[in-house]
């Protein structure tokens, strides 16, 4: 027997995308909380956490001793750790035998190949050999604004997260300069806008296996190129671009979820970056009837999927309205009556919904505060 076990805490909305798609599939799973105040308790999955963290750092003791307290209350012959976030993923990585040791695996590839996907600057390097279009490089003394300062890894050899940084003039130049820190851990991009897409996978571990695929049209997006609000279902998983997506990863050897940001400039796609790991609009597939999250779970509970149909899926809308912030990005086409759209697609909403609304409320009480 596997129980699937979720590290909560970060990646929120990924999370209870995947903990509805465990229970819909009658999957068991255990949640480890990252503290007493871990929004997971403002949900109906709380009775799903099984022991909870002491401290915000991943420390062994205090993992041996939640893992000791999952495997005390639910035996298994083996537990699969979700991938919820990237600093997870890369910590699980480096020590791989430590928690194969306690009967612990992640669903990922090797530490190396998942270096090459999830670095933005590997990453770059690994389009350009496939043919794939990327941003331009700039000097950021050149003064050629806007531009992007992206972090050469997402997380330093000495545990830093680093993440990208919008430049649209001078003086946001010189406020970045003391975020940066250490310039060696940058380069720098053109800002690439337009249309925003996300091709949305799951490779299976078995190469011949077919690939799970679907795509969104980013529509709102929070400042400074963070979360996704808004955002429907698109058909890019379904043309040649893609094809080419698929080809690159699956020549790396990779396997698993990826998350592949693109913004189209003209006629071409430009890629931006790959998540290989849960990401926060995951809900969309939910919402479309996907079996690609299905597919990923089969494939890393049972060792194979049984899903049939790849490409299953409707159209649908995926909202984020807790999320809703001052200098919120519209992606074109802007609608004319902004509000009006998202009201119309409350439907979507990745809280708005029984087994979350605690989480929807609090979002909303800490907006009025």
């Amino acid at each position: 027997m596997t129980r699937l076990l979720i590290f909560s805490g970060y990646n929120d909305r990924a999370v209870v995308a995947l903990c509805r798609e465990l229970t819909a599939m009658r999957e068991p799973f255990s949640i480890i909380a990252a503290s007493g105040r871990d929004s997971i308790f403002r949900t109906a999955y709380r009775t799903h956490v099984d022991a909870i963290r002491t401290m915000a750092a991943l420390d062994h003791i205090d993992i041996h001793r939640c893992l000791r307290r999952v495997q005390s209350k639910h035996p298994a012959d083996r537990y699969v750790i979700a991938p919820s976030s990237e600093f997870l993923d890369q910590h699980v990585l480096a020590h791989r035998d430590w928690f194969l040791e306690r009967r612990c695996e992640i669903p990922l590839v090797d530490a190396a190949c998942y270096a090459r996907v999830t670095n933005k600057w590997s990453f770059r390097g690994l389009c350009e050999q496939a043919g794939i279009a990327v941003p331009a490089l700039v000097h950021p003394e050149a003064g050629q604004y806007p531009f992007v300062a992206k972090p050469r890894v997402n997380i330093t050899a000495d545990g830093r997260s680093l993440y990208p940084i919008l430049i649209r003039s001078a003086s946001d130049w010189v406020a970045a300069q003391s975020m940066i820190g250490q310039p060696a851990d940058y380069y720098f991009e053109a800002l690439v806008e337009g249309p925003s897409h996300y091709l949305l996978y799951y490779l299976p571990a078995d190469p011949a296996a077919p690939v799970f695929s679907w795509s969104q049209r980013n529509l709102l997006q929070q400042p400074g190129g963070k979360s996704m609000l808004f955002a429907r279902s698109d058909t890019l998983h379904t043309t040649a671009m893609s094809d080419r997506v698929v080809s690159l990863l699956r020549s790396e050897g990779f396997h698993g979820l990826a998350m592949v940001e693109l913004i189209r400039s003209g006629s071409e796609y430009v890629a931006i970056e790959l998540n290989p790991r849960l990401w926060g609009p995951m809900q969309l597939l939910r919402n479309a009837g996907s079996h690609l999250l299905r597919a990923f779970v089969e494939d890393a509970v049972h060792g194979h999927v049984t899903s049939a149909d790849p490409s299953a899926g409707h159209a649908a809308s995926y909202l984020w309205l807790g999320g809703l912030c001052q200098g919120m990005v519209w992606h074109q086409p802007r609608p004319r009556f902004p509000w009006l759209s998202l009201s119309s697609r409350l439907a979507g909403d990745v809280y708005l919904k029984p087994d979350t609304l605690g989480m929807f409320v609090n979002e909303w009480v800490r907006r009025s505060e």
